[in-house]
């Protein structure tokens, strides 16, 4: 599989799923750093995408008992949702790592030795900090093999993504939403990440491409490639699998026979996925400038797939659609 497209015939499930114990062993193996040896700190990361069905393809995972599975706890002062998403990587520093290293770890505290600890917090794919300073992170201070970690990402049409981020938005009275149109936060978005690319495009030196930075909130959310395209720079494609929301919609017993085999957990039978922070939507206003702002970087999707087609998801059924049709959600 990781010399070939993720193929997903239905003798998939018929397969032995992969052991655990070696591949987590060797994340842990050189561990020397500010947590000793055996740190407790996540194996894998579901990265998001943010409002991309990441919670969904969660409550999938919480399927499998703690023996194979642990995503940790809440602590006390935190939301419920910290049992998901602990939101150490995001928006952070080196020097606040360290200092919060010793609570992350707590999150992890009662799971089994041997299951599979994870992270599940959406913000990681979009926020293009976090690759660079995750991996400096486990490697510089924890002394810990960070090419061995798993990560899993869940895309579905941009469009339709900012629009879901928008109307939970309005609803939850977000500041940067409240008080502002759909049409609004449209051009603000592209004024945003216009300028950020015209600064990235003016440094770019003959030898080198500097890759736009991207945040989290409205359009630039889905700006799916170019947050692929960062984490690539610091992670083998191996590391990753790719799936789309319709993938995790229509076909959960095929994608989550993957995703087990990926994460090196036993098989499970799945007739259908959770659905997790459902709601009634509007139906997004598909205009052609919000359509044009993400045809470039849906078709540098495209490109990417065919370059590391061992990160991606490749069903018969419910292939990543919304790149070829802006109208698929």
């Amino acid at each position: 599989l990781n010399n070939h497209a993720r193929m997903a015939p239905s003798l998939l499930l018929l397969l032995p799923s992969i052991a655990t114990a070696v591949w987590k062993s060797t994340v842990t193996s050189q561990s020397s750093g500010l947590l000793g040896e055996n740190p407790r700190v996540p194996h894998a990361f579901l990265l998001g995408g943010q409002k991309c069905g990441s919670t969904s393809l969660f409550k999938n995972l919480e399927e499998w008992p703690k023996t194979d599975m642990c995503p940790g706890k809440s602590l006390a002062g935190e939301p419920g949702f910290y049992r998901k998403e602990k939101h150490f990587f995001d928006h952070a520093t080196m020097e606040k790592l360290k200092d919060g290293i010793a609570r992350y770890s707590a999150h992890f505290d009662g799971c089994p030795v041997d299951s599979l600890l994870m992270d599940g917090t959406p913000n990681y794919l979009c926020d293009t900090s976090t690759p660079k300073l995750l991996k400096s992170f486990y490697e510089v201070e924890l002394g810990m093999n960070s090419s061995a970690i798993k990560f899993v990402a869940v895309l579905r049409n941009p469009i339709f993504r900012a629009m879901s981020e928008y109307e939970h938005g309005v609803r939850s009275h977000w500041a940067n939403f409240e008080n502002k149109t759909w049409e609004e936060i449209v051009a603000e978005g592209i004024e945003s990440f216009s300028a950020k690319k015209a600064a990235a495009d003016s440094s770019v030196s003959l030898s080198s491409k500097v890759l736009p930075e991207t945040t989290c909130k409205a359009l630039e959310g889905g700006l799916y490639s170019l947050q692929l395209r960062h984490w690539l720079e610091h992670f083998r494609p191996e590391q990753f699998l790719v799936v789309s929301f319709q993938q995790l919609l229509f076909e959960p017993g095929v994608t989550m026979g993957v995703v087990a085999d990926h994460l090196g957990l036993p098989h499970r039978n799945f007739r259908k996925t959770f659905n997790a922070n459902g709601g009634e939507y509007k139906q997004p206003i598909v205009s052609h400038r919000v359509v044009n702002f993400f045809k470039e970087h849906n078709e540098d999707l495209a490109l990417l797939r065919k370059k590391y087609p061992q990160c991606f998801l490749d069903t018969p059924d419910s292939r990543f659609r919304f790149v070829e049709d802006p109208k698929v959600f």
